[in-house]
This record gives structure tokens, sequence and C-alpha cells, in this order.
């Protein structure tokens, strides 16, 4: 049942991880080249850039959160968080 737990957690990380990679991130970078293209205020461009460094960020923390999941799959069946007792 764990194992199973592990492996629905484990392809949900994964699809989120496809839909940033997939959608999110393009249509952002599209967003700041239509922005940079038509002059439009630096504000609004930098805004763009920092929701593309969340993105980015929530992709590198889902993949770290993917591979703990496998290795948790794989091996005994505990997950080490850090920062959790």
């Amino acid at each position: 049942m764990k194992n199973e737990n592990t492996l629905r957690t484990l392809t949900s990380t994964s699809k989120k991880i496809a839909d940033l990679k997939g959608f999110n991130i393009p249509i952002t970078l599209k967003v700041i080249a239509d922005y940079e293209e038509a002059g439009i205020d630096q504000y609004f461009i930098d805004q763009q850039k920092l929701q593309l460094q969340k993105y980015l960020v929530m992709v590198a923390e889902l993949a770290a959160k993917a591979e703990r999941l496998l290795e948790c799959y794989q091996g005994d069946g505990s997950v080490d968080r850090p920062g959790m007792a």
C-alpha cells in the first residue's frame, strides 16, 4: 500500500514537472519576448522574469522530490525529509 501511494505521488510529481516545462515556462518565455518586442514597461517584464524564476525553482524542488520518492519506492520505503524529525 505504501508503495502504491509513493508511486501515485511520483506520477503526480512527474506530471507537475511536465506541465511546468511544457506549458508554464514556454508561455512565460513567450510573454517576456513579446513584452520586450512591444516595448512594454520594464516593470511588467521584470514581473514575468520573476514568475519564470519561480517556475524554475518549482521544477528543481519537484525534481528533488521525485528523486527522493524514487529512492523510497526502490528502497526500503522510508522517505528522508530534511528538517523533519
